[in-house]
């Protein structure tokens, strides 16, 4: 399945009349929209697709929202507006989790989520992710800080703190540094992951290669201290 999160920091700038200009657009896109909906039902509600014989819930959120903007940007009963994760948008969005987790086989969220040029998550992150995944999330992944973060097991959940950028005009040091995550998800559970590392070149990813991709994957892997998180390389 193919589909795109329109919950970040930059999904309003044009106003409602710019959302429900985009969500138009979606409707007529082979490309699902999540993250954003005309009221806080439809931004609240994953997409659902079969895929390998199992249902997966896919939603978007935000957790990087300006303060003064929270409220004008989120999305609340009859008003256009983003999924978030912040303040009393948190309950919402781990109540859809919870109802998605009893009809869908897994759930992923994908989050807005980091600070700009840290590879480390901002405090709150862990406790967000150990929320969303006691909340019925398989998987939670996201980015939001151009450059890449760590990403391991929780259990036989995943998380991956930021996936750097990946489409993107590109800059020289750790803003080209990219890759793509492979999760084989299974009746709740993820039972492999993947980390095929690439750095932009010209604006678009390009894989690395032998020795220079084991060493980019080693880098990655690496972060996980950096940062004191408790990720791990295999489910428990």
């Amino acid at each position: 399945m193919d589909v795109a999160s329109v919950a970040n920091n930059h999904g309003m700038d044009y106003g409602e009349v710019g959302l429900t200009d985009t969500l138009t657009a979606g409707e007529a896109s082979p490309v699902a929209l999540v993250g954003a909906g005309n009221d806080a039902d439809e931004a609240y509600t994953p997409h659902i697709a079969e895929v390998g014989g199992q249902t997966v819930a896919l939603f978007g959120a935000t957790d990087v929202l300006d303060d003064h903007l929270m409220e004008a940007w989120t999305a609340g009963e009859g008003k256009p507006g983003l999924a978030s994760v912040k303040g009393e948008a948190r309950e919402r969005m781990l109540t859809a989790v919870t109802e998605a987790a009893a009809e869908a086989d897994n759930v992923v969220v994908f989050l807005h989520w980091g600070l700009e040029g840290s590879h480390c998550p901002i405090g709150h992150a862990p406790a967000l992710a150990d929320d969303l995944i006691a909340a019925g999330a398989t998987a939670v992944v996201g980015g939001h800080a151009h450059v890449l973060s760590p990403g391991g097991f929780v259990g036989d959940s995943y998380v991956h703190y930021g996936l750097g950028n990946f489409v993107f005009y590109n800059f020289d040091g750790p803003t080209a540094e990219s890759g793509v995550l492979t999760l084989t998800l299974d009746d709740g559970r993820v039972t492999e992951s993947d980390w095929a590392p690439a750095r932009i070149e010209g604006g678009v990813p390009v894989p690395y290669e032998d020795a220079a991709a084991d060493q980019a994957r080693t880098t990655w892997e690496r972060m996980r201290g950096t940062c004191a998180l408790p990720l791990t390389d295999s489910p428990a």
